[in-house]
């Protein structure tokens, strides 16, 4: 099976951003298998052909739904980087937006259709990891690597700290939005969770001072 991220290229079109939306209501309602091309299409308001023109199968076309989400977050990462925030308020910030994404109704489904589908799918779940957990996991490692050279934090391992991080940040929250065990945490709640979380990384890694 060709690699559908390698075959990824930016997608800044305004057709391609409107059938990119209407695959994220077709996967969600449908499921990965029983979702198709033809179904797109008709969300999208467009041929099929149109849809082949931009993505070239529906392994493509689910790549691209996580990677846009991964770039925004990466985005979000690269932003406060270069706006040189002191360190914990850097790390609170990606904190907050990498929670927001993990509870966002319309991203908790996704990710469930994937685990849903996986079984009968194995790839799905190596395209998901690929074009989304991993850019960024990437994003964040280069970031700590950076405040390690400037001599803020102490890392032997930059991509295992980062992936601490994010295990911190998320903990039970994202299981219990995926799970639907009640109300959406509040604001108030899942900010409470993330500054834990970055205190905990600071006394792990933090260089005295910091």
């Amino acid at each position: 099976m060709p690699d559908p991220l390698m075959q990824l290229e930016p997608l800044s079109s305004p057709k391609a951003q409107e059938i990119l939306q209407a695959a994220r209501g077709v996967f969600i309602a449908k499921g990965f298998e029983a979702a198709s091309m033809d179904a797109v299409a008709k969300a999208a308001g467009v041929s099929k052909a149109t849809v082949y023109a931009h993505f070239k199968s529906k392994s493509e076309l689910f790549a691209a739904i996580v990677a846009q989400v991964a770039g925004r977050l990466t985005g979000e990462i690269r932003a406060i980087m270069e706006a040189h925030l002191p360190l914990r308020q850097a790390l609170t910030r990606i904190g907050q937006h990498f929670l927001e994404v993990l509870i966002d109704p319309e991203r908790v489904r996704m990710f469930r259709m994937m685990v849903a589908e996986a079984d009968r799918f194995p790839d799905l779940g190596r395209i998901f990891y690929r074009a989304g957990p991993l850019v960024m996991q990437d994003c964040l490692a280069g970031y700590l690597a950076e405040a390690a050279a400037d001599g803020k934090l102490i890392i032997d391992d930059p991509a295992l700290a980062a992936r601490q991080l994010l295990s911190l940040v998320k903990v039970d929250l994202h299981l219990r939005c995926l799970f639907d065990t009640g109300a959406q945490p509040t604001p108030a709640e899942y900010n409470k969770q993330v500054t834990a979380a970055v205190e905990v990384f600071l006394k792990a890694y933090g260089a005295p001072g910091v």
